[in-house]
C-alpha cells in the first residue's frame, strides 16, 4: 500500500496462510496429550496487551526495522527476523514499484527516505499473552506423515511458541534471540516480539467455520483492500496485488507447486 502522508503507520494486513514453523518447546509448557479443539475465543480475548518494557539489549538494525514495516504496509518480507533473504529483497522490490522507486531490492539512501516517516516506529514489541491465545489447541506429536496429519481436527502448532510466532510474522528461534531460552512463554507471560499490531476488527458476515478467530490469531484483519487483479509471479516467488488503477498495492511471497506437488 502507497504510504500515507501523516506520521501516524498505516497498518495494511499481512495476508497469512496457516504455515507450520519448525518445533521449538516452549519453557512453560508441559508436554502431554493432543488438546481437543474448544470453542471459538471471541477476539477480544485474542487481543495482545502492551506490557512494561524494560530497556532492549537488542540491536534494532536496519533491515528488522524495514521488515516491520514493509509488513505494515501490505509488502510482506515473509519472516521478521532481522536477516536479509530473497523475501525480503522482493519485498523492498515491491515497496519500490508501488512508490515509483528504482527497483534495487536493496534498503538504499532512497528508499530509507521514502520510509521516513515510519523510523520512529519501534521494531519490536512486548506483548502479554492472552489466555485464550495459549489455550490453543496443540498438538504436541504432530505427524510427519501428510496421510496422518489428515487424520487431525486441523492443522495447528505443537506449543504456543510456533503459535506465537506465527501471530507476529517470525519464527520460534527469532522470538527466542530477542528474548532468551529461559524466557517463559504461556498465558499472562510478557514477551518480546516483532511490532505487529493487533489487527483491526472487521465485519466477516456469518462464520460457522471461525474464520474471525483464525485470522485474529494470525494477525490478520479481515478488513482488506480491494483487488482488482492478482498475479502470481512464479520467476520472483510473489504474488502481487493491483489496484483498480493497475498500480501495485500489496505483494506476498508465494511457494509455488509442480506437477508432482500441484
Amino acid at each position: 500500500m502507497r504510504p500515507e502522508k501523516d506520521s501516524a503507520l498505516k497498518i495494511t494486513p499481512y495476508f497469512a496462510t496457516l504455515i507450520l514453523l519448525g518445533g521449538c518447546s516452549a519453557p512453560s509448557e508441559p508436554k502431554g496429550e493432543q488438546q481437543k479443539t474448544p470453542a471459538a475465543a471471541t477476539t477480544a480475548t485474542l487481543d495482545f496487551a502492551d506490557a512494561k518494557a524494560e530497556e532492549s539489549s537488542i540491536s534494532e538494525t536496519p533491515a528488522l526495522r524495514a521488515q516491520v514495516i514493509l509488513d505494515h504496509l501490505g509488502f510482506s518480507p515473509g519472516v521478521i527476523d532481522g536477516k536479509e533473504g530473497q523475501s525480503y529483497f522482493a519485498a523492498l522490490r515491491g515497496f519500490q514499484t508501488a512508490n515509483d522507486l528504482p527497483d534495487t531490492g536493496k534498503l538504499d539512501t532512497t528508499t530509507l527516505a521514502k520510509m521516513e516517516q515510519w523510523q520512529a516506529i519501534p521494531a519490536t514489541r512486548v506483548v502479554i499473552i492472552p489466555d485464550a491465545f495459549a489455550a490453543g489447541p496443540f498438538f504436541p506429536d504432530f505427524p510427519a506423515d501428510a496421510a496422518e496429519q489428515a487424520k487431525l481436527p486441523m492443522l495447528g502448532y505443537r506449543n504456543v511458541m510456533e503459535a506465537l510466532a506465527e501471530r507476529f510474522h517470525t519464527t520460534p528461534e527469532a522470538i527466542v534471540a530477542m528474548n532468551s531460552a529461559s524466557t517463559p512463554v504461556g498465558a499472562g507471560k510478557a514477551i518480546r516480539v516483532p511490532n505487529i499490531p493487533n489487527p483491526k476488527a472487521g465485519d466477516v458476515g456469518e462464520d460457522p467455520r471461525g474464520w474471525k478467530d483464525t485470522l485474529q490469531r494470525l494477525g490478520v484483519s479481515p478488513e482488506q483492500p480491494k483487488a482488482d487483479r492478482v498475479v502470481v509471479d512464479k520467476s520472483e516467488g510473489v504474488l502481487k496485488v493491483f489496484g483498480a488503477d493497475d498500480k501495485l498495492i500489496a505483494q506476498f511471497p508465494a511457494t509455488m507447486g509442480s506437477s508432482k506437488d500441484p
